[in-house]
């Protein structure tokens, strides 16, 4: 949806904007995209500690909109990835997976 919908190319823009703020210098935004209702992205940082950090600062920024969210880390070299899906629609307030 964000090739075609202007909507969801906004919403991609609203939501890295606010992701890179929270991650800041500790990690790299390696991707975000959204449709009109979910977002996934993935965050790489050095430590858990960082993901942490930032994961507190996005939570505590009201412009961090989301509604549901999984997510999934996994190793990056000698990093620690943290891929995600969350939820950017109050229409959809939660996001089940069975594993």
């Amino acid at each position: 949806e964000e090739r075609t919908s202007v909507e969801a190319q906004q919403l991609a823009k609203h939501h890295k904007d606010v992701l890179e703020r929270a991650v800041g210098e500790l990690g790299v935004v390696d991707d975000l995209t959204c449709g009109l209702s979910l977002c996934m992205g993935s965050v790489t940082s050095l430590t858990s500690e960082d993901h942490d950090a930032w994961g507190r600062r996005l939570a505590e920024d009201p412009a961090a909109r989301r509604y549901g969210a999984v997510h999934r880390y996994g190793s990056s070299g000698n990093q620690l990835q943290n891929r995600f899906m969350f939820s950017a629609d109050p229409a959809v307030a939660a996001i089940f997976m069975s594993r």
